[in-house]
């Protein structure tokens, strides 16, 4: 978990290759990667400028293939990265058709951004 609170504000930065970085010395030291991790490597593609779907995807193929647990959090990571058509592609190939989780919506009676 440190690591991944290490690469978090890199994440939310887009700074994917200083996560990619911290999730080579995560290796080094012989720490396999999580969950958490993953959707941390997967928001940095998603929030960078331009949006490294490519790199996106292929961390996922390699999520899948290490066992990692697939959640929500993952799979709405990778939409922003990829899109949601092709989000919804590789669930069908690599998650046996799991849906693409709906986008969230505001409460009712709220509004974004002010209180109700």
């Amino acid at each position: 978990l440190a690591y991944t609170a290490l690469a978090r504000p890199f994440a939310y930065r887009g700074d994917w290759i200083k996560v990619e970085s911290i999730a080579q010395e995560m290796i080094a030291s012989g720490i396999e990667r999580n969950e958490y991790f993953v959707y941390a490597q997967l928001v940095s593609y998603s929030a960078s400028q331009p949006r490294q779907g490519h790199s996106a995807e292929q961390c996922f193929r390699s999520a899948i293939a290490e066992g990692i647990p697939v959640n929500d959090h993952i799979v709405s990571a990778l939409a922003r990265s990829v899109g949601r058509p092709r989000c919804a592609e590789l669930m069908k190939e690599l998650c046996g058709g799991r849906e693409v989780p709906a986008r969230p919506r505001p409460a009712q009676g709220r509004k974004l951004g002010g209180r109700a």
